[in-house]
């Protein structure tokens, strides 16, 4: 919901959203959201939009917590 309220509403918007956007939705949000690292959302929403799910699940296998 925060994010389609920043006009996000798509893999393909998150894929090409400014990291520092991202953030700032999380870190208005308060400190619930604000704990969370966007670092790597566009590189897999990117996979989403091009349907491309097992690098996606593999990618995701490689991430720790998300985060490379």
């Amino acid at each position: 919901g925060l994010l389609n309220d920043a006009g996000i509403n798509t893999w393909a918007d998150l894929a090409d959203a400014d990291l520092e956007v991202i953030q700032k939705v999380l870190d208005d949000a308060g400190p619930r959201y604000r704990m969370h690292d966007p670092a790597t959302w566009s590189n897999q929403a990117a996979l989403a939009r091009d349907e491309k799910w097992a690098e996606l699940e593999k990618y995701q296998d490689e991430l720790d917590g998300g985060r490379e």
